[in-house]
């Protein structure tokens, strides 16, 4: 996934992906992806937000990311396990 704007190109691959990539900095964390299909995109007024704060609750850092039809989160690999519960 690339996420572009005026201060920063964003990469999230997979540690092989980052061959095909000028690496200026690498999170030294790893990540673990959780894809969400919404069934209507645009119009699921509150999921993205309940599903965060459920995480937040359980004090799991989360980074979000949405496209048309899938919310993605990004929860540390430490705490995937937690973050399917």
């Amino acid at each position: 996934m690339v996420s572009r704007d005026e201060l920063e190109t964003t990469v999230i691959t997979r540690p092989e992906g980052l061959a095909a990539c000028e690496v200026l900095e690498l999170n030294p964390d790893r990540w673990t992806l959780l894809a969400i299909d919404c069934a209507h995109p645009f119009y699921c007024v509150g999921f993205l937000a309940r599903l965060t704060a459920a995480l937040a609750a359980a004090g799991i850092d989360v980074l979000a990311l949405s496209a048309y039809s899938r919310d993605h989160l990004l929860v540390k690999e430490a705490e995937a396990g937690r973050a399917f519960d």
